[in-house]
Parts: C-alpha cells; structure tokens; sequence
C-alpha cells in the first residue's frame, strides 16, 4: 500500500474517531427537560435529573443529540397502555422524542408506535 493512501487511511480514521468521541462527551445535560409533562390520556409524567417518575418509580434516562433532534433512552420499556405510562416488560426498547424546543416529547403506545403520544411541559 502506497504511503500516501496509509496517510489517508489514518487522517481517516483519527476524523471518525473524534467525531465519536466528541459525540459522547458532549452529550446535553438531563437537567435541560426536567419538568412536568401532561397529555389528556394519562396521569402527568415527571422528568427530573436524569430519571423519568412513572407511577412513583424513577426509571433513568440519558439524552443524546441526533440528526434529528434531541432523543432520550430509558434504561426499562416506557409506553402509553390505555389511560397511564408504564414501564412494560419485554425487550422493546423506547426512544423519547423531543421537540426542537424541548418542551414536548412523544412516547409510543404499546403496540408497537402504531399510535404515539405527545406530551407537553407548561
């Protein structure tokens, strides 16, 4: 391999590698949602320093931003089962929405996001 495409394949490979690391450390702080959130369908849910109170219970969280906006990841399945946000059990995994003025995010309901929805910080 000529040493000019070895140059090329390290300047590469620094570039994705900053781009990671870079990513992961400067992640949002959770603080930046904390609040109270409510839709018609269901009891308000809380966001407060990195745990989402469900029912009484914290289920944690971390935020990361996407090419498409800001998303959270809770640590258990959060979805909108009739009229009230639980944890459910399962393998699914949840991705939190929110929106590009972090005052409303969108959960999923349980079958699958068939229908998702949208609660609002006031």
């Amino acid at each position: 391999m000529p040493a000019t495409q070895r140059v090329a394949l390290v300047v590469l490979l620094l570039l994705a590698s900053g781009w990671y690391v870079y990513g992961r450390i400067h992640r949002p702080p959770v603080a930046v949602v904390n609040g109270v959130y409510r839709n018609a369908c269901c009891a308000p849910v809380e966001l407060r320093d990195g745990s989402m109170l469900i029912d009484g219970t914290p289920v944690p969280f971390t935020l990361e931003n996407m090419k498409f906006g800001l998303t959270g990841h809770p640590t258990q399945n959060v979805v909108v089962s009739g009229n009230r946000v639980s944890v459910a059990g399962g393998r699914t995994y949840t991705v939190i929405s929110f929106s590009q003025d972090r005052k409303a995010f969108t959960l999923c309901g349980v079958s699958h996001c068939k229908q998702e929805f949208v609660f609002y910080r006031k």
